[in-house]
């Protein structure tokens, strides 16, 4: 069975507190000092987000081992050139900004299907982890794309834990669903998120709480 597992851990972009005063189209160029991480690529890219309060998303469907090896030792450059660093490492990934500046890293030439839907709209009024989990099979749109693709479809929320997580509100109309994931990420304070599909046709994902 086709299995996506969707981490969703972040959202949000323009206003985090490392980068508050930045505009949010040159987060790349925020400054790295004295930066060491090792480990998988998901694993140093959530590690990025939460050190640098900047919102990154990882999606596509993936064949193969789930994470490459990457090693940083950067002694000073810019946020942008640890990027670079990382798709070199793991050359599976392309990075882009998106238009709220977040940072989407993507596996080349294998988009996620799921991920070219647009939400009408979705409400969240102070949600817990484990109820934001919830919701997100539940969006309409969401759920008849599993359902026409015979999808099951698993929710992790990943990131800070559950006592960690802020107060906040998503109003969110016609948005792009990875757009949805940056603004709860970023709110949230977990500021990553993943969502992969691991294998091929039919389709499982996976929800975890």
């Amino acid at each position: 069975m086709k299995r996506l597992i969707l981490a969703a851990a972040a959202v949000f972009t323009t206003a985090t507190a490392a980068s508050s005063q930045t505009d949010p189209m040159m987060l790349s160029s925020i400054p790295v000092h004295d930066l060491s991480l090792d480990g998988g690529t998901r694993d140093v890219l959530a590690a990025l987000a939460e050190k640098y309060h900047v919102v990154i998303g990882v999606y596509g469907t993936s064949i193969g081992a789930e994470s490459n090896a990457v090693h940083l030792l950067f002694k000073s450059g810019t946020l942008g050139e640890v990027f670079e660093a990382i798709v070199r490492a793991d050359p599976r990934l392309e990075w882009k900004q998106a238009g709220n500046g977040a940072f989407h890293f993507v596996y080349r030439g294998a988009l996620l299907p799921l991920f070219g839907i647009t939400v009408h709209s979705i409400d969240l009024e102070q949600p817990t982890k484990a109820e934001a989990s919830g919701r997100l099979s539940q969006i309409p749109e969401v759920a008849g794309w599993l359902r026409d693709h015979g999808c099951a479809m698993d929710e992790w929320i990943a990131g800070r834990r559950a006592a960690e997580w802020g107060k906040f509100i998503v109003h969110s109309r016609d948005s792009a669903l990875p757009a949805l994931f940056d603004e709860i990420a970023a709110k949230s304070g977990t500021y990553f998120w993943s969502a992969i599909q691991y294998s091929a046709a039919p389709c499982a994902i996976s929800v975890r709480p």
